[in-house]
This record gives structure tokens, C-alpha cells and sequence, in this order.
């Protein structure tokens, strides 16, 4: 496993493999036995990658076992959110099937054993991005618990993964560029927590999160700078001349503030403006707009594609795609 890569939450056995592959083979004959046509509208997307597992299926409890590469699972829903059922693909070594089941259907077997590398989860291109108008009220409101879900939970495996990217260079300094900081919260928990930092500078459009950006900022001296920004707009980082160890992208392109075309564009410029060997994290509490094909697509070699946790016996998933520049 890669050094940047998260582990799964639970240990895989042998017999929990052989186990959940048995289960895998009875969904796929149940599939198999009925046709149906889809219906609703694709909600997201939990891609499990299996290739370095030993997953199988049998199309009849008689036949020999088949290769499971990947499990591809896309809840439907209809006009009112509701689940109205599920597409389902098996991708084997000889061929890829897939199938639609209806009503709902609740599916989270693989995800807790396998590792932030081998499980993603997408949002289809046709979703909406989050309206501009929203953004000057994050941490209020709706995205409080969003908020602090955020503090609790994924910024301290950001600090984490600056600390293990130094590490692996040496205890390097680090200067990072925090794109679409928002309020500061992350930027100012990196000042405090990553004593290999060199400097943060954050960016942010919102002249409100700006401000609180800013109050953050002024008490960390020259480690923390704050710089008003378009990331939508090519001009972005002209005036930021130093090349960047680390970009944050913290639910900029993994939530959807972004469409797919900006999203790409943003990922071009952070690809432009790092050496090989920089690193672009992208974690986020909601599913990626972008995957790590495309990711891969661009000239990222993807460490890490999902943050798992397990709380109150409740599997909790977050989109945090490490990104290293070959």
C-alpha cells in the first residue's frame, strides 16, 4: 500500500472475502433472472476496484468462479428523491454486465473492507453546482454540521497527509496554496498542526469569508497569507509566483461548487503550476465531481480516492483524492 494511502476501516480475511463473494454471486444471478428498465435519474456512483483482490463470482452455485475486477453500483431516484432502485455493474475479465434492479436497495458490504485506493464514489455530470449566492453563509445554517464534520474529521487527515508528504520528502518545508479556503478554518488548523509548513496562502472569491479568512491569518504572522481570486477565471494565480508543494482543493471540485467544465479547467491550472512530484489533495464531505480517471487522464497519479470512518457502528464515506503530479 502506498504510504498516502488511507487503509480500510475493517480487516479483509479470507473467509470474509470468500463470504462477500458468495453474496456478490447471489445479487449478480438475482440480477440475471429478471430484466428491468431503468428508471429515476443516476443519484452517484460507488465504484469498488478489485483488481488486487481475490473477489469472484459464480453465475450458478455449480459453475467455476469468475474474476470480479470491479463493482459498479448507481442508485436511482425519482422526481420527489426517493430511491426508486439501482444499476448494477459487473465487471469481469472476460466481459462487463450490467443490470438495473428496482426499489430501494441499501449496499455497503465492500466499502468497509477495502482501502481509500480500491473505493470511490462520483456524482453524475447532470448534477447542479452549488448556487454563488450559498457560499458567503457556509458554516451557517444548513452547512453548520457539514461544517463541523469538515473540522472533526477530514482536516485533521489533511494536516496528517502534509506531515507523511514532508516526510517522504525529507522533512521538507511546505508551501501550500489553499484554492477556495473559505473562511480559513483548514489553512489555520495547517499552521497549528504541520510544523513543516513554510507558508499557506489562501484564496477565496467570497468578500465575507475573506474577511474571516483574513482575522485567522493575522495571527500566524507570515505563515498565513490571504489573497482574493476567481478560480474560475485563468488569472487566478498570477499573482502567486512561488510553485506550490501542495494544492488544497477542499470541496471545490469534489462538491460540486464547480460544473465539470470548471472543474477540469481549475485541475489544469493546479497541474501547471506544480513541479513533478507536487501534490493536489481534494477532499470533501460530499461525492467527487471529477474521478480519478480523469484525474489519471491528466497526468495525476492517484494515491488515494476515499476517506472512510466508522462511527456509532455507521460507515461514514468522504470523497479526499490524493493527487501527485508524474
Amino acid at each position: 500500500m502506498h504510504p498516502l494511502t488511507f487503509p480500510a476501516p475493517n480487516v479483509l480475511t479470507a473467509a470474509l472475502e470468500s463470504e462477500l463473494s458468495e453474496m456478490l454471486s447471489r445479487i449478480y444471478r438475482a440480477c440475471r433472472a429478471e430484466h428491468h428498465e431503468p428508471t429515476g435519474t443516476a443519484y452517484m456512483t460507488w465504484i469498488s476496484d478489485l483488481r488486487a483482490r481475490s473477489f469472484s463470482l459464480r453465475t450458478s452455485p455449480e459453475t467455476s468462479p469468475e474474476k470480479l475486477l470491479r463493482f459498479v453500483y448507481t442508485p436511482h431516484m425519482n422526481a420527489r428523491r426517493e430511491t426508486v432502485g439501482a444499476r448494477l455493474q459487473f465487471d469481469l475479465e472476460q466481459r462487463s454486465e450490467t443490470r438495473f434492479v428496482p426499489g430501494e436497495i441499501r449496499f455497503t458490504g465492500l466499502q468497509l473492507y477495502t482501502s481509500g485506493n480500491e473505493f470511490e464514489r462520483t456524482f453524475p455530470t447532470t448534477t447542479a453546482p452549488v448556487p454563488r449566492s450559498e457560499w458567503d453563509v457556509w458554516g451557517r445554517g444548513l452547512s453548520a454540521e457539514i461544517c463541523r464534520r469538515y473540522e472533526s474529521v477530514i482536516h485533521p487527515r489533511v494536516t496528517a497527509t502534509l506531515g507523511r508528504i514532508s516526510e517522504m520528502r525529507s522533512g521538507q518545508s511546505l508551501l501550500v496554496f489553499d484554492l477556495g479556503g473559505g473562511s480559513g478554518a483548514l489553512a489555520e488548523a495547517i499552521c497549528e498542526r504541520v510544523p513543516v509548513l513554510r507558508q499557506v496562502i489562501l484564496v477565496e472569491q467570497s468578500a465575507v469569508l475573506l474577511a474571516q479568512a483574513q482575522l485567522r491569518a493575522s495571527k500566524h504572522a507570515d505563515r498565513f497569507l490571504v489573497q482574493r481570486g476567481d478560480l474560475t477565471s485563468p488569472d487566478a494565480l498570477v499573482g502567486l509566483q512561488e510553485t506550490p508543494d501542495v494544492v488544497i482543493l477542499s470541496g471545490v471540485v469534489a462538491q460540486q461548487v464547480l460544473d465539470r467544465a470548471q472543474g477540469l479547467a481549475v485541475m489544469q491550472m493546479c497541474l501547471r503550476r506544480l513541479a513533478p512530484g507536487g501534490f493536489v489533495l481534494v477532499p470533501s464531505y460530499s461525492p467527487a465531481l471529477l474521478t480519478s480517471e480523469d484525474y489519471e487522464t491528466m497526468g495525476f497519479a492517484v494515491h488515494n480516492k476515499t476517506l472512510q470512518t466508522i462511527e456509532e457502528r455507521a460507515l461514514k464515506t468522504h470523497d479526499f483524492y490524493i493527487l501527485e503530479k508524474r
